[in-house]
C-alpha cells in the first residue's frame, strides 16, 4: 500500500488523545546505545515545547516507540513528523561527526 493509501482517512483533532506505534528503520536496535536512547527522549521534550502536546505515557524499545500522545492545536501529522525527523538527524549527526 502506498503511503498515501496508509494516511486515508486518518483525521487529526485538536486536543484529542492519540496512540502512536513507529518503528526504526528496517528495525535495526538503534536504542540499545544509551546516547542514541538518551537523544530521543530529549526529542521528546523538544516536541512537547515546540507544539504545546503531551506525550502522557511513553516505552521507548531498542527497535520501535510507543506513545500516548494529546495533541495542542497542531496537526498529528505535524507532531510526530518533527519528532522522528529530529531524532533521525540527531542520530546521524551523532554516528556521522
Amino acid at each position: 500500500m502506498s503511503w498515501n493509501g496508509l494516511r486515508k482517512g486518518r483525521i487529526s483533532i485538536p486536543y484529542a488523545e492519540y496512540f502512536i506505534t513507529f518503528n526504526c528503520h528496517k528495525r535495526t536496535p538503534y536504542f540499545t546505545d544509551y546516547r542514541l536512547a538518551r537523544l530521543f527522549c530529549q526529542s521528546i521534550s523538544h516536541n512537547e515545547q515546540k507544539f504545546e502536546c503531551s506525550w502522557q505515557t511513553w516505552v521507548l524499545m531498542p527497535d520501535h516507540f510507543h506513545g500516548l500522545l494529546t495533541l495542542g492545536n497542531t496537526q498529528l501529522g505535524k507532531v510526530v513528523g518533527e519528532l522522528k525527523g529530529r531524532t533521525a538527524y540527531l542520530l546521524n549527526n551523532l554516528s556521522c561527526g
